[in-house]
């Protein structure tokens, strides 16, 4: 009988194949102004979304655009989606001035005249800052860690509470395209099983727990206690002929996040799970061409005490 053993393809015949493939039409970067919000990847796969910090979206991103893109208080971006075959869509908001009643108003439209080339370069900007952005904060955040002692257990137990949220806020993040009037559904009525999902997950934490709870205890046994509704996609699966009412059993209440719904938050499990075992103190992988731009845009200017030395570039 015959052997067959896998073997992992060359680049070049990876090149081929892509070359005479046709790929599937993906956002690459979907970039919010009003929120400063850089979404990179595609959104329902897990995209990674990033809040830009103040200063570097006025010193690094706000540049990065020219007059013919961006011009503030006359023709401004609303917001922009590049996509992997190099098109984009574009939502501006223009002054426009009413003779009539001698008014100024802004009136929203479709942007066409950019170049998708110009949007790349800008884009390998925005996904630079959001990078080293990522990469300052980590670094923030364990120093912090190391400097805690027994004496700053509320740290402790708020970050119990902190990680809670991070998981809701998470699951709705990915959750969102369920709820559009486009979004596909598999039975009649999945789209309003959707909205009731996530509104019991909004309505799952009070909004001030020091308030809530008497001391860190109490609230400490809330977590514990405190189990998620699983998403209308795992209901099905427990019962297929959903002949059982949804959200109406205890069984249909789960403490882990990836037991409610895998879909949305296995991505960011895995991640966390790499970041814990691969994180270096002292030196961090990265991508060459990512360092280089960094430095290029002197983003130690931005992220105090951002050092280069830090870096491998792979």
């Amino acid at each position: 009988m015959a052997e067959y053993f896998y073997q992992k393809p060359t680049d070049d015949e990876i090149r081929e194949f892509w070359s005479k493939t046709i790929r599937p039409r993906e956002s690459v970067m979907e970039l919010n102004f009003a929120e400063k919000a850089v979404t990179l990847g595609n959104v329902a796969q897990g995209g990674t979304t990033t809040f830009i910090d103040e200063k570097a979206w006025t010193d690094i991103v706000l540049p990065a655009f020219s007059s013919e893109w961006h011009d503030p208080g006359r023709d401004e971006i609303k917001n922009v989606i590049l996509y992997s075959d190099d098109t984009y869509l574009c939502f501006r908001s223009k002054m426009r001035y009413e003779f009539d009643t001698n008014t100024t108003r802004w009136q929203d439209y479709t942007y066409k005249k950019g170049k998708a080339s110009e949007l790349k370069t800008i884009y390998e900007t925005i996904r630079t800052v959001a990078i080293i952005q990522k990469e300052a904060k980590d670094r923030e955040l364990l120093e912090e860690v190391r400097k805690l002692n027994l004496e700053a257990l509320d740290y402790f137990y708020d970050s119990k509470w902190y990680k809670k949220m991070d998981e809701i806020q998470k699951m709705l993040l990915y959750s969102d395209w369920r709820v559009l009037p486009d979004a596909p559904q598999k039975w009649d009525g999945e789209r309003d099983a959707w909205v009731t999902w996530r509104q019991r997950l909004r309505d799952l934490l009070p909004d001030n727990p020091r308030e809530t709870f008497e001391d860190n205890f109490a609230m400490f046994k809330f977590l514990q206690t405190l189990k998620y509704p699983v998403d209308p996609r795992v209901w099905a699966t427990m019962y297929p002929n959903r002949d059982v009412d949804y959200l109406s059993t205890d069984d249909q209440f789960k403490k882990y996040d990836f037991e409610v719904s895998k879909d949305f938050v296995g991505k960011t499990q895995l991640n966390l799970i790499e970041f814990l075992e691969t994180y270096d103190a002292n030196t961090r992988p990265i991508e060459a061409k990512v360092l280089e731009l960094a430095k290029a845009l002197r983003l130690e200017t931005v992220y105090e005490g951002l050092d280069y030395e830090k870096f491998v570039a792979e």
